[in-house]
């Protein structure tokens, strides 16, 4: 059986890549592995990383459509992830 998800994730991901090298554009990626309702979440019961609440997923999406584009750099090549997290926070 092929297992699909971790290829078409890393092929968006290189297309998404290609595309901001490429084009005046950003492009946000969010990767959630399991998405659950909060009440079934608890501390230590041994999930699986990236385990994410639909409700917290919904704020990582509303916080990343208020960021500031013209704190963000023009091309990842010239700028490194140090520079750009300085940038964010300042």
């Amino acid at each position: 059986m092929i297992r699909w998800g971790p290829l078409t994730k890393s092929l968006g991901q290189e297309i998404c890549r290609a595309l901001t090298q490429t084009h005046d554009v950003y492009v946000q990626e969010y990767l959630f592995y399991s998405l659950q309702d909060l009440p079934a979440l608890k501390a230590g019961a041994g999930g699986v990383p990236f385990v994410v609440s639909w409700s917290d997923a919904a704020e990582v999406f509303r916080l990343g459509l208020e960021i500031d584009l013209a704190k963000l750099p023009r091309s990842v090549k010239s700028s490194s992830s140090s520079e750009t997290a300085r940038r964010l926070s300042s």
